[in-house]
């Protein structure tokens, strides 16, 4: 819980800071929005905006049917761009809510002797890294928390961002 908070804190002051930073009148400010499938929730709708020329802060919700659910929030700083692609380096944290009953969206099911309905959440921080090209976008990271992110965790998601 310690790493979750401080991570956030880290996201929020260095968002603030970018945005605070940037001349208004040089800087186009270009959002982003769609739909990833992975991490952290299964089927994620995801919002972004650009709060530097080299910053981007994004917002994932998403959620499965076997009853995982999961937002997730990511600082990305732009370290490359040629012509369509970008790459960016990140830094996240989020919760996951997960029901001991039906596992989670890959099918890892965990036994539970009752059959109440119980759940578990999960808080996480971590690196990673996010490949966009055109409207594609590509993030793998390296999560680490309580419970389920007690060792630290590979995480991937594929999706589809439309600018504007």
């Amino acid at each position: 819980m310690k790493h979750f908070l401080i991570s956030c804190g880290l996201i929020f002051f260095f968002s603030l800071y970018c945005y605070a930073g940037s001349d208004s009148t040089l800087h186009k400010n270009n959002s982003s929005a769609g739909v990833t499938i992975g991490h952290p929730g299964g089927l994620n709708l995801h919002y972004g905006s650009e709060i530097s020329e080299r910053m981007e802060l994004y917002f994932f919700a998403g959620a499965w049917f076997s009853g995982s659910y999961g937002l997730k929030s990511s600082l990305q700083y732009k370290i490359y761009q040629s012509g369509n692609i970008n790459n960016y380096l990140t830094l996240n944290a989020g919760i996951n809510r997960n029901d001991n009953n039906t596992g989670n969206f890959l099918g890892h099911v965990n036994a539970v002797n009752n059959h109440a309905a119980e759940y578990h959440l999960s808080y996480f921080t971590g690196p990673g890294y996010t490949l966009k090209w055109n409207w594609f976008m590509f993030n793998c990271d390296i999560l680490i928390g309580n419970k389920d992110y007690r060792k630290p965790k590979l995480d991937l998601s594929l999706g589809y961002s439309y600018s504007f």
